[in-house]
């Protein structure tokens, strides 16, 4: 792909939108780390013609990296890039519905399990109601989709990129 921008726009622009920090702290357990107040859109690091940048954000943390290089061609910039899961946060979104509900239903079932025959078949239809209404409507799968898809278009926006 290439970037309207020339070599030094493409690198000064990438810089002021990107704070300075290992962004696989991002998208693992130690994200409490890598926090910070910053206005900046990306969070990783810059090298001479690398960059490795994932989302700057403190709470809905998006669990993708942006990796790739750039170089001059001409007036303009080619880039490639290619987007990845962060191993941690990428399978714990995807997870976490799934022990979330099973730790749910366990304690139901042990809570439950005192009451009468008809109550526990009420209990269990509500549950499982509910946790199919969840499992459509708060989909992990989904929403990693989603956040893959902004975080492309905010790095191509923002630093002009085009198909060749």
């Amino acid at each position: 792909m290439v970037s309207q921008l020339n070599f030094i726009e493409f690198k000064d622009r990438l810089t002021d939108l990107t704070v300075d920090g290992n962004p696989f702290l991002k998208g693992s357990p130690l994200a409490l780390l890598s926090i910070n107040f910053s206005n900046k859109i990306f969070y990783g690091r810059l090298e001479k013609q690398e960059f490795y940048i994932t989302k700057n954000a403190n709470i809905l943390l998006t669990p993708f990296l942006i990796s790739g290089e750039f170089k001059k061609v001409g007036k303009f910039t080619d880039v490639e890039y290619e987007i990845s899961p962060l191993k941690f946060g990428y399978y714990w979104m995807k997870m976490y519905p799934i022990i979330t509900n099973v730790i749910l239903l366990t304690i139901i079932i042990i809570n439950v399990s005192e009451f009468s025959f008809q109550k526990v078949n009420l209990n269990f239809i509500t549950i499982f109601i509910f946790i199919a209404v969840e499992a459509f409507l708060f989909s992990p799968l989904l929403y990693l989709k989603r956040c893959k898809i902004a975080l492309e278009r905010k790095f191509l926006e923002n630093l002009e990129i085009r198909n060749r």
